[in-house]
């Protein structure tokens, strides 16, 4: 082990410490399938919990404001949910495009954060759905891919590459909320 590894280990949290182990913890133990998605979805809730104490001061006072995610990989969505609820925003999530769309139509919504690589259809398709039925709605897109098509983007307003720090999209979320106010 590097002496950084053994460093962020002991400075950042122990369940970081953990993922940073996982690949040669399955090797070990022999851990498979839904085994490794389940262990890895639970580290990475206590690693959002970790984190739960990082704030950014402009959201000291924040009202509470609804966010609606929407991502067919259910590991990246919850725990952007429990990052942005442990910041005091009321968070919708959404593991289809179909299902986004309807808890947009029935929900009040102040903000969404969308994946852009989606079956049935995109994150560029659906943000111009959205924009037809709420445009006052600003529109986060989230993808791993380091740049996209202009038009992929054009319906949003705000594109952030997935792995990026989570103080990215919350001061993004937070700029984007204060100028649709």
């Amino acid at each position: 082990m590097t002496s950084a590894r053994r460093e962020a280990e002991s400075l950042v949290a122990p369940e970081l410490g953990q993922y940073l182990r996982l690949p040669q913890f399955f090797q070990e133990t022999g851990y498979s399938g839904s085994n490794i998605h389940f262990l890895t979805v639970q580290l990475n809730l206590n690693l959002v919990h970790s984190l739960n104490g990082i704030q950014c001061s402009a959201r000291t006072n924040l009202k509470k404001k609804v966010l609606l995610c929407i991502d067919d990989e259910l590991n990246g969505l919850l725990i952007r949910r429990m990052l942005l609820e442990s910041q005091g925003y009321e968070v919708h999530i959404a593991t289809s495009v179909q299902q986004g769309l309807t808890l947009f139509e029935h929900e009040h919504v102040d903000a969404v954060v969308l994946d852009y690589y989606m079956p049935v259809m995109d994150g560029g398709h659906l943000a111009e759905e959205l924009k037809k039925r709420n445009p006052a709605v600003p529109i986060v897109m989230l993808s791993a891919f380091i740049t996209l098509p202009d038009e992929a983007v054009s319906h949003t307003d705000a594109y952030i590459v997935k792995g990026e720090a989570p103080a990215k999209l919350l001061n993004t979320i937070d700029t984007l909320l204060k100028r649709a106010a």
